[in-house]
């Protein structure tokens, strides 16, 4: 168990960090775990910087940035481990036109093995 999470752990963070970039140019993103000791008992942060901003933690981030970073979240979990479908509803009501085209053509992309990901 242990290392099926650590393992999809480490591919939804590294696809996170790219995905975060992407939707987000200029901008850091990334995943982090509260107790990485523990693997059965640990959380999963996640840290987000928009270009121009210091700020990491989500609660300081506008709507429309804390809604871009969870489509970022969920995007990085379908390029992780992806499935052959999807069902989102509205994932795109608060996004402006440029996000929705950063986000489209993500979306578009066929699903990929990264070299070095299970």
């Amino acid at each position: 168990m242990q290392e099926v999470f650590a393992a999809a752990y480490a591919d939804t963070a590294a696809q996170f960090e790219r995905v975060f970039a992407r939707l987000f140019p200029g901008g850091e993103g990334r995943l982090l775990l509260t107790d990485p000791d523990d693997m059965l008992a640990t959380g999963i942060e996640v840290e987000a910087r928009p270009p121009g901003k210091k700020v990491k933690r989500l609660s300081l981030l506008s709507g429309g940035e804390r809604s871009l970073t969870a489509v970022a979240l969920l995007v990085a979990i379908f390029k992780a481990r992806p499935s052959p479908f999807y069902v989102m509803d509205e994932v795109e009501a608060a996004l402006d036109d440029t996000n929705l085209g950063r986000l489209i053509v993500i979306m578009e992309e066929p699903a990929r093995v990264e070299p070095g990901s299970s």
